[in-house]
C-alpha cells in the first residue's frame, strides 16, 4: 500500500507542515480508489491518457494460421487447401470463403490494424495461459493489463474497467473493475428492482426520504474521512465516498445504457458502445468465449465457424465506434483502441482427428487509435515458434526481443499513458506498434 504523500511546496512562513489526518484526507478524497492501489500516473501525454481500450478475448485456443498466420510456404504447417494468402500494402491475413468478414475487416479496417504473429505464451493450459497472457505472471496476485490501464485513470470515470465478459484479474486494484453479466441484474440494482427479488419483498422508502438518508450517509462517510488517523480507514471512508457518487452517477444514467438480454458479443458490443460513449469507462472487457475455440477435433470448420462470428462482430464494434459521438469531438473511433487475442495457438499439424491440440505461440491483433496500423510485424520459424523482433521495426532479427506477456503488456501500458510497473520496467515495448 503506498505510503501518503506530503505537499512539495514549503509551508509559507507561520504555517506549519500539514498533519497527517489532513494528508490522509487529501489522499483518499482525491480518488476513493487511491488508498487501494496508488494514485493515477503522470508520465505520459494527454492523448495518451485520453485513449481507451475494448479487449475482446476468443477464449480457447485459436488457430492463428486461420487468419493470421500466412504460412503458406512453411513445410511444418498444415494450411487449407482453400486458403489464400491475401495482402494489402503491408499487411497479411489469411482469406478463406468460409470467412469473409476475415476479409471485410483487414479490407476496411486494414489501415487501423497491426497484426503481431509469434507471441509466445510459455504454457499449454487454458488456465495457466490465460493467467499468463493477461498478467505477464503465474503468480497469485498479479492485476491483468486492462485493470491497470483502467485504474491510472480511476478517478475520470464512474465505472474504470467493465467487464461484459472474459478473465480479469484485479488484485489489489478490484475497486476500478465492475462485473457486469446479462439478464438485468445491474440494472434492477440501479432502480431498487432487486429489492423485489427477495423472498421477503423490500420497499424502498419514498424518494425525498432516500435522498435524506443518502446525504446523511455521505456526510457520515465525509467526516469520518477528515479524522481518518490511518490509511486503512482513510481508504474505507474514501471509497464509501467514492462509490456512493458513482452509485448517483449511474442511477441518473440507467435509462441511457442498453444491459442486454444475452452474452452474444454483438449484445456486449451495445454496452460497451454505451459505456464507453457516456464516459463512464475506460476500459471495457469483452469475449467470444466458446469451446469451439478448442479444436481438438476438426479443427478447420470449427475454427471458420468461429474466426467467422469473431469478425462479425468485430466489424460491428468498429461499425459502433465510428458512428459514435464523443464527448470529446470526434468519434469514439478516434480514441479507443481495440485489442483481440486469444491465450493460445494451435499445433502446426493436423492430429488423427484432423484437429489441432494446445500450443504455446500465437497471433494477436491491436487495432485503433494511435496505432501505427497497415502492416503484418513478427513471424514464427521453420518450425511454427515465435520468432525475435526488432522493437523498433517490426521485423523479425536474431538480436530482437521476443514477444511474450510482459513485452504486450508494457507495450499496451504505454500506448494507454500508464506508467509501467517494476515488474514490466524491463521489458522493451513494441514501439513500432505506436503511431
Amino acid at each position: 500500500m503506498p505510503r501518503p504523500h506530503s505537499s512539495s511546496t514549503p509551508p509559507g512562513p507561520g504555517f506549519g507542515a500539514p498533519s497527517r489526518r489532513a494528508l490522509l484526507r487529501g489522499l483518499a478524497a482525491g480518488s476513493g480508489l487511491a488508498a487501494m492501489g496508488g494514485l493515477p500516473g503522470a508520465a505520459w501525454a494527454s492523448s495518451d491518457a485520453r485513449r481507451r481500450f475494448v479487449f475482446v478475448t476468443a477464449f480457447g485456443g485459436w488457430d492463428p494460421t486461420r487468419a493470421f498466420a500466412a504460412e503458406f510456404d512453411n513445410s511444418s504447417v498444415s494450411m487449407e487447401a482453400l486458403a489464400d494468402l491475401a495482402q494489402v500494402g503491408d499487411l497479411r491475413w489469411v482469406s478463406h470463403p468460409e470467412r469473409p468478414s476475415v476479409d471485410a475487416w483487414f479490407e476496411r479496417h486494414g489501415a487501423r490494424s497491426v497484426i503481431v504473429n509469434g507471441l509466445v505464451v510459455p504454457s499449454v493450459s487454458h488456465v495457466t495461459c490465460t493467467k499468463l497472457l493477461f498478467t505477464g505472471s503465474s503468480v497469485a496476485g498479479a492485476p491483468d493489463w486492462p485493470v491497470r490501464l483502467a485504474h491510472h485513470r480511476a478517478a475520470e470515470y464512474a465505472l474504470p474497467q467493465v467487464v461484459l465478459a472474459g478473465p480479469h484479474y484485479p488484485h489489489i486494484y478490484g475497486p476500478s473493475v465492475t462485473r457486469i453479466r446479462s439478464g438485468g441484474a445491474i440494472e434492477d440494482l440501479l432502480r431498487g428492482e432487486l429489492l423485489h427479488a427477495h423472498d421477503d419483498p423490500v420497499s424502498l422508502p419514498d424518494p425525498a426520504v432516500r435522498a435524506l438518508i443518502d446525504a446523511h450517509a455521505r456526510r457520515r462517510a465525509t467526516l469520518r474521512l477528515d479524522r481518518a488517523t490511518t490509511e486503512a480507514e482513510a481508504a474505507l471512508a474514501g471509497s464509501f465516498v467514492s462509490a456512493h457518487d458513482r452509485a448517483a452517477t449511474l442511477e441518473g444514467l440507467v435509462d441511457e445504457i442498453s444491459w442486454g438480454e444475452d452474452d452474444g458479443l454483438v449484445a456486449q458490443v451495445d454496452v460497451a458502445i454505451d459505456l464507453l460513449r457516456l464516459d463512464l469507462t475506460r476500459v471495457v472487457s469483452l469475449a467470444l468465449a466458446d469451446l469451439t475455440w478448442d479444436s481438438h477435433q476438426d479443427n478447420d470448420p470449427k475454427q471458420s465457424t468461429m474466426f467467422e462470428q469473431l469478425f462479425a462482430g468485430l466489424l460491428y464494434l468498429q461499425q459502433r465506434l465510428d458512428e459514435t459521438p464523443s464527448s470529446a469531438g470526434g468519434t469514439l473511433a478516434d480514441e479507443t483502441v481495440v485489442v483481440v487475442l486469444s491465450e493460445m495457438g494451435r499445433t502446426p499439424n493436423l492430429n488423427a482427428g484432423q484437429g489441432k491440440d494446445h500450443w504455446s505461440h500465437t497471433s494477436v491483433l491491436v487495432a485503433g487509435a494511435g496505432v501505427a496500423g497497415g502492416r503484418t510485424a513478427g513471424g514464427y520459424s521453420a518450425l511454427y515458434t515465435g520468432e525475435p523482433v526488432d522493437p523498433l521495426s517490426g521485423e523479425v532479427t536474431e538480436s530482437g526481443v521476443q514477444i511474450t506477456p510482459d513485452v504486450l503488456g508494457a507495450t499496451l501500458l504505454t500506448l494507454g499513458g500508464a506508467a509501467l510497473d517494476s515488474d514490466v520496467a524491463d521489458a522493451e515495448p513494441l514501439h513500432f506498434l505506436r503511431a
